[in-house]
């Protein structure tokens, strides 16, 4: 066995301890951040913009000319809701310039509408429920993540997600499956086979998905942990590692699915979230982005160089950097930003 920082591939067991397999598929989306220069707002926007703050008390504005009128009327920074993505949040500040913060990783769901209200948009939210028609969803997903829940899986699929444009992904199950207990981003299916529970963490890029197995199989009846992964619209192809990533019909790689790993309790007890602990509600991913930098005004409106910050990362959950850049503004000093919602690929 060639052990890789605690990890092994999955053709061979380790001798002891709880023993899990690691499946992970993500849906990768596109950051595209445009930057205008600062302008003052014509008189006639000035008179018609309203000030109006969100459910956290900052405020907010459909488009920048009304956000830039607001910001300096009010002297404090105001949301400009008509900019935001998936993963990134835009600003009027009260001097004229915008400032973006992005994080690598979805944070908001288009809810609907034309984007330019609060309304359209909800923080990304993993936590699972069950539907009215039984099955298990996040509260609110970038991908439409869906799990089965008791019983047979609807189509023959444990978890499937889903593009706007129709294009989906999933794994398939066969046979009967027990009622999953909730616990936060993950489901637990215990004893699906004598002796192993099957776990599947939602994230947001996808899903993580392992088999616990939770005592040591007899000589001869090792337990069978294949699944078939299926696609719609979306070709699979397997890459050197291991994995397999998913290709639209333009060639671009949408979707990729990591290499099966399997490892013991010791190793287990070293992640960010054991998949043989119960996940608490105070380990619940944050969902907004880190707090901005104190930017100073430039006389020049001279754009700064983007400022960011990196944290320790631990296999299964990973914190990555906030980035956050400023038009027409600098740092006093070099900002120290926490990172953006812990980003689970």
């Amino acid at each position: 066995m060639h052990a890789r920082s605690g990890f092994s591939e999955v053709p061979k067991w380790r001798s002891r301890g709880v023993l899990g397999v690691a499946l992970t598929a993500a849906l990768l989306g596109e950051l595209l951040v445009v930057s205008t220069a600062a302008s003052a707002a014509p008189r006639n926007e000035a008179q018609e913009a309203e000030a109006a703050r969100g459910a956290d008390g900052a405020l907010q504005a459909p488009d920048a000319p009304s956000a830039r009128t607001i910001a300096r009327l009010e002297g404090e920074r105001v949301e400009v809701i008509g900019e935001r993505t998936e993963s990134s949040s835009t600003w009027a500040l009260p001097d004229g310039s915008m400032q973006t913060g992005m994080a690598p990783g979805p944070i908001w769901v288009h809810q609907g509408g034309d984007g330019t209200e609060a309304a359209d948009w909800a923080p990304v939210d993993l936590t699972l429920e069950m539907a009215e028609d039984g099955s298990i969803r996040p509260k609110a997903h970038p991908a439409d993540l869906t799990l089965a829940g008791e019983g047979a899986p609807a189509e023959g699929l444990l978890v499937s997600m889903e593009r706007e444009d129709g294009a989906s992904l999933g794994l398939e199950w066969e046979g009967e499956l027990p009622a999953p207990r909730l616990e936060g981003p993950r489901a637990v299916y215990p004893e699906v086979q004598p002796g192993v529970d099957l776990v599947v963490d939602a994230t947001r890029t996808g899903y993580e998905q392992y088999f616990v197995l939770t005592r040591r199989p007899e000589a001869g009846s090792e337990p069978d942990l294949d699944l078939r992964l299926r696609s719609e619209g979306l070709t699979a192809e397997a890459v050197q590692d291991g994995g397999v990533q998913f290709r639209e019909p333009s060639g671009a790689v949408v979707a990729s699915s990591g290499t099966p790993l399997v490892w013991d309790a010791q190793v287990d007890e070293q992640l960010l979230h054991p998949v043989t602990q119960q996940w608490t509600d105070d380990e619940a991913p944050q969902e907004v982005l880190a707090p901005a930098p104190d930017w100073d005004e430039h006389p020049q409106g001279q754009r700064e160089p983007v400022g960011e910050d990196r944290r320790h990362c631990r296999r299964g959950h990973r914190a990555p950097p906030c980035r956050w850049t400023s038009w027409g503004g600098r740092p006093r000093n070099k900002p120290k930003m926490p990172a953006a919602a812990q980003l689970c690929r």
